[in-house]
């Protein structure tokens, strides 16, 4: 998964993405936890984990395509 990509669902999801210095991203929503991803080619699994949990991501997708 590129950074792009991840971008991509947090937005879609809600995030608005903050101006972050060097080689960050910085995510925030109202009522959440700034989320940081490094710019990495590809992103480290870690962060893909840490925003499936943080969106609860397996539980909309068995609400959703099922």
């Amino acid at each position: 998964m590129t950074v792009d990509e991840l971008c991509r669902v947090l937005v879609s999801f809600g995030y608005e993405e903050r101006s972050g210095k060097g080689s960050h991203k910085v995510f925030t929503r109202k009522n959440s936890d700034p989320m940081t991803v490094p710019y990495q080619k590809p992103v480290n699994k870690v962060y893909v984990k840490k925003v499936i949990e943080l969106l609860a991501l397996e539980e909309w997708y068995d609400e959703n395509c099922s």
